[in-house]
Parts: structure tokens; sequence; C-alpha cells
């Protein structure tokens, strides 16, 4: 019935008022605009509503007002505006004659909240108090939100609304027939909890017994009044329909935008909702004063202090020049473990955007650089992490959480394990990233993930440096998809220049791995060893895969990579999982030490086949095919693919590479001649880059 007259109601309505407006009055209200006559299509199931913003009048039109009981006191408190505030002692809004929503039918009750202890209370009810015959919504004494229906209750352990904010709650049960406790969606700030906790299957069969109270519930004596709220309820609601989660949003009712200005000067009411007059001037203070759904603006300017994000409320700067700093003139902010921007258990309607996150400076065991995100699922885009030191994550850290990062640098930060970003137990989407010049002493100097399932999309991984991983690092485990990304200039110091897998399924698509190189030794001499033991020292120029290593690499090319040891391009160590390279192209890599490695260093090949691939001393399929390469899979050729472009570089081993020009002596005499070239010595000792002339005095 609630869809088969919905087009009616509104087609009557779009004469005078259209669907979607707001009538605001703001006379009386302090600063906060007084809803009187919003349209939405859940209005049509609307019951009750009491705004308590001065009185207990339903503005429903079905004339349920209430009777204040107790001393209560109506607050007006700039952008909060007027509210009831219960003192939790006996204070209390009884509905005369109206018993609410009976038995298993569909109901939803919301509230703007603002509890100021920490005991449980009650914000609507009603019911006897027989087995699953009362409806208490209710805060409970851990902060959660519940409801309860006698002998059975449901509540809130992710979300909590004991933090000193207004939250926006509801409580939703929709009618199948056989309603129970196990049903009821709870929401809190307009996010559904997805683990509530239950105490047992209930049965919901609320009694019509008793009248609806606001602020408390009738005891089993049926006369006296318990469980009294105490904080702050205003717009509490009851609808006798299942509201969705999009419906739960739109009652919320609008948002004001926050500004935040470093250089504002007070001048106004300084409570931030004002562009240019009375911005706040930290981060953080426009972040606190933001509800679900707000977007908080910031100026450009350097604030150096470190945030906590709030759940639902979008955090927008001014692009590269808003920066978020640790540490002003040698001093470290210490907050989180040291990171700049926090995030706790918030989702994806969180956003952080057009910010510089920078001099997040903390040393020791588990600490997090720039971004730590915990059990949170936040979208960060168009933000810059750079020069950020911590043990795990230099430019941002994910622990259970499946972040959505776009468009975003990550430039010259260093950590014990993920220069650029640390992931773990988590699950994040990464696209159109940069991440560039990043030092990671152990593993992934790009990215380094740890029982992870991470979606890389359009990244390039340049210039980075680890142990393990330059680009990027995969441990233990996950499953892990790269598509559409470069690798260029990455080197590791044991092994996967580009990237290091020991285990889990890594699949590559359409990448490009150039440039990037495998070496032991060097500056850092240390010897890792793989699951059976064996040292693994400059191994996989562009890929190394170890234990379990990936299961197919699609449309890639691998060229200019070097690895000391073998496996110029590609290097499986001890794989015991299938594997299959299809349309690839790997050309011109070296394995310094073993030449006939140039390309692939595989210790199990029967279990690689190749396909449709061209790859350097294959000798392409049939009778010519390199079985040393691995299994035949047809199609593959061993051809110059003529790179246009200066898509890599002529890597000499500094052993007895060199190239020779038949037939040209060079300039001679005291001739005017200008050589020049591109050159990226890897060796501490003299190199040749060009020569001609006899070995006589003068003559070379």
């Amino acid at each position: 019935m609630r869809s088969g007259f919905l087009f009616a109601i509104i087609t009557m309505l779009a004469v005078s008022c259209p669907a979607d407006t707001l009538v605001v009055d703001q006379s009386g209200n302090g600063d906060f605009p007084k809803i009187q006559d919003a349209v939405y299509a859940s209005d049509l199931n609307l019951i009750a509503h009491w705004p308590l913003d001065g009185d207990a009048t339903d503005v429903s039109g079905n004339g349920f007002d209430g009777t204040v009981y107790g001393n209560p006191i109506w607050v007006t408190e700039g952008m909060d505006g007027v509210s009831i505030l219960l003192d939790g002692l006996d204070d209390y809004v009884d509905i005369p004659g109206y018993t609410g929503i009976s038995g298993g039918g569909s109901r939803t009750c919301s509230a703007w909240i603002k509890p100021t202890a920490a005991e449980s209370g009650l914000i609507v009810s009603w019911g006897s108090s027989a087995t699953g015959q009362k409806w208490t919504f209710r805060t409970e004494s851990d902060g959660a939100l519940g409801v309860g229906v006698w002998d059975g209750y449901i509540k809130t352990t992710t979300q909590f609304v004991n933090d000193g904010n207004w939250h926006h709650v509801a409580a939703v049960l929709a009618d199948d027939s056989s309603s129970n406790v196990d049903e009821i969606q709870l929401y809190v700030d307009g996010v559904l909890e997805m683990s509530p906790f239950i105490s047992n299957s209930q049965a919901v069969d609320t009694s019509d017994s008793e009248d609806v109270v606001i602020g408390a519930r009738i005891d089993t004596d049926g006369v006296t009044y318990t469980g009294h709220f105490e904080g702050r309820l205003r717009d509490v609601r009851i609808y006798d329909a299942a509201l969705n989660a999009e419906e739960i949003v739109e009652i919320m009712g609008p948002v004001p935008d926050v500004w935040v200005d470093d250089d504002y000067t007070p001048e106004g009411s300084n409570d931030g909702h004002t562009w240019g007059y009375d911005a706040f001037d930290t981060i953080q203070a426009g972040i606190d004063s933001a509800r679900y759904g707000v977007t908080v603006y910031v100026a450009a300017g350097t604030y150096v202090e470190n945030i906590t994000l709030k759940n639902g409320v979008s955090l927008i700067g001014a692009g590269d020049n808003t920066i978020i700093s640790g540490s002003e003139n040698g001093y470290i902010l210490l907050q989180r473990e040291g990171s700049i921007v926090s995030s706790f258990e918030c989702g994806p309607s969180t956003l952080l955007e057009g910010f510089t996150i920078t001099n997040a400076s903390v040393y020791g065991q588990d600490t997090f650089g720039g971004m730590y995100n915990y059990r949170s699922n936040p979208t960060v885009r168009n933000c810059t992490f750079t020069n950020n030191t911590s043990s795990y994550g230099g430019g941002m850290y994910n622990y259970f959480s499946s972040p959505e990062v776009s468009h975003c640098t990550f430039s010259d930060n260093e950590a014990t394990y993920g220069g650029g970003m640390y992931n773990d137990y988590s699950s994040p989407e990464v696209s159109h990233c940069k991440f560039n010049g990043n030092t990671a002493v152990y593993d992934g100097g790009g990215m380094s993930n740890h029982m992870t399932n991470p979606t890389v999309t359009n990244c390039t991984f340049s210039g980075n440096t680890a142990l393990r991983g330059g680009g990027m690092c995969n441990r233990e485990g996950g499953s892990i998809i790269v598509t559409y990304c470069t690798f260029d200039g990455n080197q590791a110091y044991s092994a996967g220049g580009g990237v290091y897998s020991d285990s889990g399924d890594l699949t590559v698509l359409n990448c490009k791995f150039v440039g990037n190189v495998a070496e032991g030794g060097g500056g850092i001499i240390i010897f890792p060893y793989n699951n059976y033991g064996e040292p693994t020292v400059g191994r996989g120029g562009a890929l190394y895969s170890g234990y379990n290593g990936f299961s197919e690499m699609i449309n890639c090319t691998l060229t200019g990579n070097r690895a000391f040891e073998a496996g110029g391009g590609l290097y499986f160590q001890n794989n015991e999982q299938a594997f299959t390279l299809t349309n690839c192209i790997l050309w011109g890599n070296i394995a310094t030490l073993s030449k006939s490695e140039n390309e692939i260093g595989w210790e199990r090949r029967n279990l690689l086949t190749i396909r449709h691939s061209d790859i350097a001393g294959c000798g392409g399929s049939g009778v010519g095919w390199d079985t040393s390469m691995g299994v035949d899979g047809g199609g593959n050729i061993d051809a110059d693919p003529l790179f246009e472009g200066a898509i890599g570089a002529l890597q000499l081993d500094g052993l007895d590479d060199h190239v020779d020009i038949p037939g040209y002596t060079g300039i001679s005499g005291g001739g005017s001649r200008t050589c020049s070239a591109w050159i990226k010595p890897t060796a501490a000792e003299s190199g040749l880059i060009v020569s001609w002339g006899s070995s006589a005095t003068g003559q070379k």
C-alpha cells in the first residue's frame, strides 16, 4: 500500500511545494535551521514526529502531542539548535493515548541524541514488561546503540554514541510475519551496523498496553518510570514502515558545511560555518564540530597538528598548498603511534581529499607514518604523502582496512616495512597513484602487503628501494591483483627489483617492468633465505616469486631489467603452483652471473607454461623451443620487438659486455669532437663510456 499511493500524493504536492523542498525558519533557534515542512517519500509513513524544539508538539499532523514531566531544560546552542536536555533522574515526555506500533509490525524509530552519561538510557519506548512485548530503543552502558524487547536485545559493536557529539540514530524492523530481534537494523549517523551483538533469538510481539515514552520507560509495576536518558534529544520520529538506508540519510536533514582557515582572526562567533567570517583555525576543531554528511573545507596553509577523521565527514583541502605537518621547527607531534592522520572504523563516506601529509617522523616499534587506518574504509584521493618516516607504512598504514585510494602520490617516505604504504590483513583499492623514491629497510619500498588482498590499478612505481621488492613486496599469502601499472627503475638489494612475492596469488595484467634491478651485496650485505633455507640474493630483476607464487601474467612487457645472479626478467624460486605467461614480451633483460637465465630463471620449469609471447633466446614455438624457458604453450616467437622510443636502456655487467662499432674509428688527430650519453653507473669502479684510438701516448 505504501507504494500504491506514492505517485498520487507527490503529484498533488508538486504544484506548490517540490518533493525535495525544505522550508526553513531560523527565528528563535540560534543558528540552526528548523525544518518545518520537509516532504520526503518516507513522510508518507510518518506516524509521529516530535522536534522537541521548545515543546513536545507532534508535527506529523496526527495529534500525538506529548506531556513533559520533571524539569528538563530547553537548550539553544549555536549550530546545535534547540533541543531538550534531560537530567537522567526524573525528566521524560509521555505521549498520552498513543501506544506505538504493535505486534511484529514494521517500524522505524529515529532521533538525534547527545548523551552525557555513561549509563544506559531510553530514547523512546512502549509496550508491556513481558517476553517479547516491550520495545525499548536505547543507549547502552558501553556507549552502544540498542533495542530491547524484554528477554532479548540487539546492540551495535562497531559504532558508539558516547563520545560527547551529536549522533543520528535509527532502529528499523520489517514485518515478515515472524519478526525477531535479530532482524532489527541499527543505524548510527546513517551507517548500518554490520556486526551487531544479539543476546538471543527472541520474537517481537510488541504490546499496545502502555503509552509511548520519550527519555524513559514505564517500569514493571505499570506506574513508575525508569531508565531515564541523560543528555540532549531532538527530532524524535516513529514510522509504520521499515525505512531503507537512503531514507534514513534523507530524514537526517540538511547538513551545513564547515570551514577551516589557519589565517583566521576571530571576529565572529567562531563556529566555523561562515566562510571568511568565523572559520575554525584548526582542522580538528572543524572535524569535531561536523556530523555525518558534513563537508569540512580547509583553506590553503600549513596546519601543524595530528587529526582523527570522523565517520561520514568529508575533509577537503585546497590542493598541494594545504599541508598537514607532523612537525614544526624540529618539534615532533605524537598521536596514534605518531600518524598525522588517523581513522578508526570509518566507512567509505569518510573522505580525505586535497592535502599534503608530511613530516611524520617517528622511530621505534609499531609506529605508523602519514596516515593510519584501523578497521576503516575511508576514501582518500588527490593527496600527497611525502617525507614521512615510521616503522610500518611511511606514507600510509592499513590494518584490517579497505580504503579506496586514488590519484595520490607517495614520495620520499621511509619505513622498516612499506616505505610508501603497508597493508596488513587489508583489502585496499589503489588506483592512479604514484609511488616514487620511497625506501624500506626490509620489504616493499613502494608498497608492502602482508596477508592482504589489494587491487592496484593504473599506478606507477618508480625509483623505490628495499631489501626485497623495490617496488612492491607480498608476504605470507593473500590475493594481489596488479593491472595497468608501470614498475620503472626500482631496486632491491636482495630479490625482486620490481616486485617480490613469496606466497599467495599474484595476478599481473597489462603491466610494464622497465629498468628494475635486483642486486645482492652492495651497500647492505644481507643474505635473506626463502622457505627452503636457500639464499635468494640478486634474483628477479623485474619480479621474484617464491614458494607458492602467483598464477598468471598477461599482456606484460619486461625489458631492461637486471638481476645480479639469475632471472633478469623473472625468477621463480621453488614454486609449487602452476603459472601461465601469456602474450608477454621479455627482451633485453640481464642476469649478470647466469646469462642463460637473462630473461627467466626457474627451478621447476615444468610448471611454467608460456603462450603467445616474445622471449629473447626462447627459439620460438616448435622444434627450436628452448625447454629451459618452461613449457611451450604455442604461438611463441623469438624476434626483436623493435621497441619504439626509450622504453629501456642498455645495461652492461662490468665483466665482458660491450658494443663494437665495426669500421668506424672515431675522430682522429686533434679534431674537434663532442661525446655525450645518458649514464647510470651501478659500481664504484671506473668504467668506459666510449673509446677509440691506439694504446700509445696521446693516441687513445
